[in-house]
């Protein structure tokens, strides 16, 4: 993290990577992208603002289907490390959003 004046900045594409393997570990291929139809989020997919043309509303709308599939799951199944790593993607994503949110 750099600090520009007495701001830090925020390098969305370290977060990014995070948020993937994060993912990875909750085996979100198989299970949430095959059950819920999306498709595999690529390593910059809320690292940057949307394209010319890119509709805003789909990423919001990944986003709510990822945090329910994530609040969804079974908690006797899920082990205290993977409780953990559901928190910190949850916290990740939403740290990449205040910064499209709050840059301009």
């Amino acid at each position: 993290m750099k600090i520009i004046g007495s701001k830090p900045t925020i390098d969305t594409y370290l977060i990014m990577d995070d948020i993937i393997e994060k993912l990875s570990l909750l085996d979100y291929e198989n299970s949430f992208c095959k059950g819920w139809k999306h498709k595999r989020i690529s390593r910059i997919y809320f690292a940057h603002k949307p394209h010319n043309g890119e509709d805003e509303t789909q990423r919001v709308h990944m986003l709510y289907d990822m945090v329910y599939w994530l609040m969804s799951m079974n908690k006797e199944k899920v082990s205290t490390q993977m409780a953990h790593l559901v928190v910190r993607f949850a916290l990740a994503v939403l740290q990449l959003l205040s910064v499209f949110i709050f840059s301009d």
